[in-house]
């Protein structure tokens, strides 16, 4: 096994050896622009053949700049303006390869410089205009059906308009009016189903929506005050937990011998194994009105249940035979109503929110 590690690691020492022997101008011919570049660059930096090392960077930057510009130009035919935005990348890395390049170059990359700047400008200009288009469409689609995912649509694009410095005046307005018809208020409600049980571990548990789930266009709201003004109202009613608990049995004998100074004496003892299994069982429903921009409004249950399990020991006889595990520890250590009751309103709060948010 070692003499194979060894002949693996000298295989990879030999390669890496071999790539790093390869002359700028092998790889320029091998189509490898950005090691040929590199390795030019090095050269020229040692001083090493200096007219030979220039016209191989100057060929490795053609090459790296026709590269970049295709995958530029592809993405800019997809009309995905996410994807064209990635090319802002290309053209921070075509300007550090300009920076490398510009001791041995000079007044040679001005002219690829101004290009690349005037079209990463016209990139910018491009972007502008199609995401403020797309929020105009989108605000005007609002206007019309008064659906808040077409407001947020248009606030989205809206923000990237300005992102990228539309012109447009009233811009600023449009983005606080957009925002404001976009947010989508919902209130909960939660409490005991017969109006009896826990209500105060129900309050706190609910109350943590307003701060996990509000976002940018999203204002959750418990227990509020006006629920005639809201998109959204989620009334949640949670049963008083159920509780269940199974035994069953078993039974071991022991025996042992009690040697003392006289004789040698042989004592039994039994234990009788009892296996205990709690289960705790909370249910709720919610229910959920509102304007069509409410969503999904159906009538749907929750259910969340815990299970603990314990054993207890009854012994029996000399307890001298029985083995001491057993008399550590006689009664089962199962978790308490209250523990179980609290991680289970967790878990359905969870749930519920899971569903809707």
């Amino acid at each position: 096994m070692k003499s194979v590690t060894l002949s693996l690691g000298l295989c990879f020492t030999f390669i890496l050896l071999t790539t790093a022997c390869i002359s700028p101008k092998k790889s320029l011919e091998n189509e490898n622009y950005k090691g040929a570049f590199d390795k030019a660059i090095s050269k020229l930096e040692k001083g090493e053949k200096k007219r030979e090392n220039v016209v191989v960077l100057k060929k490795a930057l053609d090459g790296i700049i026709a590269e970049d510009v295709a995958l530029m130009e592809n993405r800019r035919a997809t009309g995905d303006l996410a994807k064209m935005e990635k090319n802002f990348k290309l053209y921070k890395r075509l300007n550090e390869y300009f920076d490398r390049a510009d001791p041995h170059m000079g007044k040679e990359l001005d002219s690829l410089r101004s290009y690349f700047a005037e079209d990463e400008a016209l990139l910018r200009t491009d972007l502008a205009n199609a995401y403020f288009d797309n929020g105009m469409d989108a605000w005007e689609s609002y206007q019309e059906s008064e659906l808040k995912s077409a407001a947020q649509a248009a606030h989205q694009n809206l923000v990237n308009a300005k992102r990228f410095e539309h012109p447009y005046a009233h811009l600023d307005s449009l983005l606080d009016e957009s925002l404001r018809n976009a947010i989508l208020y919902v209130g909960i409600n939660a409490e005991p189903r017969f109006g009896f049980g826990n209500s105060w571990d129900i309050d706190r548990q609910f109350d943590n929506a307003e701060f996990n789930f509000s976002n940018t266009y999203r204002k959750v709201i418990y227990d509020p005050s006006n629920w005639d003004k809201l998109d959204c109202r989620m009334y949640v009613e949670i049963d008083d937990p159920r509780s269940d608990i199974r035994e069953d049995s078993s039974q071991e004998s022991f025996d042992k011998e009690i040697i003392s100074a006289s004789d040698t004496t042989v004592v039994s003892g039994t234990v009788q194994i009892i296996r205990i299994r709690k289960t705790m069982r909370l249910d709720a429903r919610v229910e959920l009105e509102g304007n069509k921009n409410c969503g999904d409004r159906d009538y749907r249950s929750f259910s969340a249940s815990l299970t603990d399990e314990g054993e207890e020991y009854r012994l029996s006889g000399d307890q001298r035979a029985i083995p001491s595990k057993y008399k550590n520890q006689m009664s089962a250590d199962l978790e308490d109503d209250d523990d179980m009751e609290e991680d289970l309103l967790e878990e359905l709060y969870d749930d519920i929110m899971r569903w809707y948010f």
